[in-house]
């Protein structure tokens, strides 16, 4: 993790007021809903949108920097798509955001190097299994066209691998998968890929594409799949209790989910308390899932910069009534956020990196 100069007084004042939820700390920004991909689980992917302009998106960057906010995840469909990417990396970089970039992987070579150059401090990219399926877009053995070369997502990984040994990039690696019914028997042996070459996975679960969605049903939340669900999850404890495999989330983010599928708790979820998302087209919400449904709440991003319309916002997003097995695990606590140890490194360096600072500059 790079040590870059960051300020300790925004890191801190954040972290308190996300602590007092008062504040969110972290903030997805859409900078495109076009895609390369077509997930059959997927709900974002809008080929026929407009692109916010660089302009705009500084303009939300600021925003987002102004509430003292520490964390950007640039999201997307496929960010990389964008020709201007780099410069908006730089830009959040130059804000003192910890920058972290969701992608499929299928980027040229010479990208990843511009994407560390301009202050990319992380990759999380997606793998939903090593062999392709009916639903699993990214397998990690098949081979898709970059650049008119033929590479697996396998490769790729590995090429990244090889690139940070010759630092040559300086941005971590992780990965997320997104569990559906057709790749319960994928998980072990993508944990185990992922082990061989350090990398965390984070896991998530598949998301229905409106609160009523029946195709969504039939996919995961059959007693039957709820059940293999269930074991996989308990499987999954185990092994982080073990430390067989290096999972992001917590034990109890694992343990929630089972007692939610149960109906016995709640999953206790955070949206628009630890962070908040911005849309293309510049409105807020509590988090991506709550984008282009009903319960949609069309707040313009300047607005947040008024704490009592900030605050009006949270307890609006509290109050929903939201996507019944939603799960979303950038929303349980701090179970992805304070969890990630990235992001903490990324704090202790911006301290020391700035007490340094302040001494030398007496």
């Amino acid at each position: 993790m790079r040590m870059t100069n960051r300020t300790i007084f925004h890191g801190s004042v954040s972290v308190v007021k996300t602590l007092t939820k008062s504040m969110p700390f972290w903030a997805t920004l859409f900078v495109t809903r076009k895609c390369n991909l077509k997930c059959e689980y997927c709900g974002i992917v809008d080929n026929k949108s407009e692109d916010p302009t660089f302009e705009e998106l500084c303009e939300r960057i600021d925003t987002i920097k102004s509430l003292g906010m520490i964390g950007l995840a640039i999201f997307g469909a496929e960010p990389s798509l964008r020709d201007d990417l780099s410069e908006i990396i730089n830009y959040a970089h130059k804000k003192h955001l910890h920058i972290t970039l969701y992608s499929n992987l299928s980027i040229a070579t010479e990208k990843f190097i511009e994407y560390s150059d301009a202050g990319l401090d992380d990759i999380r990219f997606s793998i939903d299994g090593l062999e392709p399926n009916h639903l699993v877009e990214k397998p990690a053995t098949t081979p898709y066209v970059i650049g008119g070369e033929e590479i697996t997502l396998k490769d790729q990984i590995d090429r990244l691998i090889e690139l940070k040994k010759q630092k040559r990039i300086k941005f971590s690696l992780g990965a997320t998968m997104v569990l559906t019914q057709s790749n319960h028997a994928e998980v072990e042996r993508v944990l185990q890929f992922l082990k061989e070459r350090k990398i965390t996975l984070s896991i998530c679960i598949i998301q229905p594409k409106r609160p009523t969605d029946k195709k969504f049903v039939e996919k995961l939340a059959t007693e039957e799949n709820t059940q293999s669900l269930i074991s996989l999850v308990e499987q999954l404890i185990d092994w982080k209790k073990k430390r067989t495999y290096d999972l992001e989330q917590s034990e109890e983010y694992f343990q929630a989910m089972i007692n939610y599928w149960c109906g016995s708790g709640d999953w206790g979820c955070q949206a628009g308390q630890l962070s908040i998302t911005i849309d293309i087209d510049g409105s807020v919400h509590g988090c991506t899932n709550l984008t282009r449904t009903k319960y949609n709440m069309k707040i313009d991003h300047k607005e947040l910069r008024d704490k009592n319309k900030l605050r009006l916002f949270q307890l609006a997003v509290e109050r929903r009534v939201c996507v019944p097995y939603c799960l979303s695990s950038a929303q349980f606590h701090c179970s992805l956020f304070f969890g990630s140890k990235r992001l903490f490194i990324h704090q202790v360096g911006s301290l020391l990196s700035d007490k340094i600072k302040g001494v030398f500059s007496l």
